[in-house]
């Protein structure tokens, strides 16, 4: 199981949860689990291009994904 931790300024689009447990076995999925639950949160978290946006942070383990 995975667990995504949701930043504050996006409870209120996520019914106020600050953590969402998914089965995922990638980012991608993951992200893809997040969205399934909480379909509005879409458009704060990927561009008109379907690119995430530059400032959504996401790490895996501590470790900033971009860098992996």
């Amino acid at each position: 199981m995975t667990v995504l931790r949701i930043p504050a300024a996006l409870h209120p689009i996520a019914k106020g949860s600050a953590e969402l447990t998914v089965s995922a076995h990638t980012v991608g999925e993951a992200l893809a689990r997040l969205l399934e639950h909480f379909p509005a949160m879409r458009r704060h978290l990927y561009d008109d291009a379907g690119a995430l946006r530059g400032f959504v942070n996401v790490y895996l383990n501590d470790q900033d994904v971009r860098y992996l």
